[in-house]
């Protein structure tokens, strides 16, 4: 589902291992959930790239027509998503967060440039699997 929505834009496109990231992070969490990101995500226009790669940033069409996340802090370190390869150590994790800004899902954030990180580390970005999520912060639908 989410990758048909990502398909739809035409300005970038999410690198394999994002789009796992993001899928995997979405399908943690509750229905109601998951409902409002899947919501936010076709409202996305452009996906960003920054500081090569390490930082994947999505801005949206109109930023008052898609619902919200509950609590609305301005920066919101929400979830940790650790990619490993299939036979990896746990000295081969990469991890990923995931950040909600005012409501809003807004970026995936690398430790580093993934590809200098997987030559340091000796991985294969399209080989990663998601090892686990780790949730730090409760997030619900807000009300409207």
């Amino acid at each position: 589902m989410l990758k048909k929505l990502m398909g739809l834009f035409s300005r970038k496109t999410l690198l394999p291992y994002e789009q796992l990231c993001l899928e995997a992070w979405c399908d943690s969490l509750p229905e109601a959930a998951k409902k409002v990101l899947r919501q936010q995500l076709e409202d996305v226009c452009l996906v960003q790239h920054q500081a090569e790669g390490s930082k994947v940033c999505f801005y949206y069409r109109d930023a008052t027509s898609c619902r919200l996340f509950h609590p609305l802090s301005p920066v919101l370190h929400v979830a940790t998503v650790v990619l490993q390869p299939p036979s990896g150590s746990d000295a081969q994790v990469m991890r990923v967060k995931v950040y909600v800004h005012r409501g809003r899902f807004f970026s995936l954030e690398f430790p580093k440039r993934p590809e200098r990180y997987a030559l340091q580390h000796k991985l294969t970005l399209n080989d990663l699997q998601v090892a686990r999520v780790d949730a730090h912060e409760m997030i619900t639908p807000s009300s409207d």
